[in-house]
C-alpha cells in the first residue's frame, strides 16, 4: 500500500534532534550554531526543558531592535516563548493548517513532553519534490 500525501503524518517528515541553544547563551552563540548546523531554526531550552524556539529572523530583529551593545544580546531577548508545537503522530496536513494559520514557517515536534524533531517549511518542501517526482514517473510514457 502506498502512503497518500493525505497520510502522511509530521514524524515522516521532521527533521530529527534538532539543535537546541540555551536561553541564556549570547545571541552571537546561536548564530553560530546555526552557520555549523546550516539550520535557521534552533529549538530554546533552560536547564534541559524546551522553552521555545529561535528562528534567523528572530536574531536579525533583536539585533537592529536591541538598545543593548550587540554582545550582550541573549537568546533569551529573541526567541518565541512556548510557541505551537506538533506530535510526531499528527497528520502533515493538520500541522501544515496550524502554521500556515500562525504565519510561521517551523515547529517543534514534541513527544510525551520530549523535543523529537522540527518541521520547516524545508522538510515540507523536500516532501513536495519527492511527490511531485514520484507522480511524474508514474505518468511518464515509456
Amino acid at each position: 500500500m502506498t502512503t497518500t500525501s493525505s497520510q502522511l503524518q509530521v514524524g515522516a517528515v521532521m527533521t530529527e534532534n534538532p539543535v537546541t541553544v540555551d536561553v541564556h547563551a549570547p545571541l552571537s552563540d546561536a548564530s553560530r550554531l546555526m552557520d555549523i548546523h546550516d539550520c535557521r531554526h534552533l529549538a530554546v531550552t533552560e536547564s534541559d526543558t524546551l522553552v521555545g524556539i529561535l528562528s534567523s529572523r528572530d536574531i536579525l530583529l533583536a539585533a537592529n531592535a536591541a538598545e543593548k551593545e550587540k554582545q550582550d544580546i541573549t537568546v533569551g531577548d529573541a526567541y518565541i516563548a512556548y510557541p505551537y508545537h506538533a506530535s510526531p503522530s499528527d497528520s502533515l496536513v493538520k500541522a501544515l493548517d496550524s502554521m500556515m494559520g500562525l504565519h510561521i514557517s517551523s515547529t517543534l515536534v514534541v513527544d510525551d513532553g520530549k523535543l523529537v524533531g522540527i518541521l520547516t517549511t524545508y522538510d515540507v518542501c523536500r516532501v513536495l519534490r519527492d511527490l511531485l517526482e514520484d507522480a511524474s514517473e508514474e505518468t511518464e510514457i515509456v
